[in-house]
């Protein structure tokens, strides 16, 4: 794996780390990728920083308004849910990594995330 893209449902600016919060407030689901990345503040969690700093690839954060359009092209072929996570394959062709669905098992769990994409990597290898 040579490169991991966040990409969330929620758009960029200020209030973004408050998003999943009042989802929930409003009873909705969170969003679940940013629940585990960034605090309330939306602020890069530093427990977050910490597992990528050991996930030994760049990893990427893009938020709905700002996925670059190669980007979107592939979310679209592949019928992919945001918020997703993209692998850049050692080929160049990407791969969804974790679905919707997988990172809501992650349970807003910075460590869930983490050994999940070690678990990837490590099996690319």
């Amino acid at each position: 794996m040579r490169k991991l893209y966040l990409l969330y449902f929620a758009e960029s600016g200020r209030m973004v780390g408050m998003y999943s919060g009042l989802r929930k407030v409003f009873g909705r689901e969170p969003e679940p990728l940013l629940e585990i990345t960034h605090d309330v503040m939306g602020d890069v969690r530093v427990s977050w920083q910490n597992a990528v700093d050991h996930l030994g690839v760049p990893v990427e954060h893009y938020f709905r308004d700002q996925i670059p359009e190669p980007l979107r092209d592939f979310l679209r072929a592949q019928g992919a849910i945001l918020p997703v996570i993209v692998g850049l394959n050692e080929d160049g062709k990407n791969q969804v990594v974790c679905s919707r669905d997988d990172l809501f098992a992650c349970g807003g769990k910075v460590e869930a995330l983490e050994e999940k994409l070690k678990q990837l990597i490590k099996h690319e290898a």
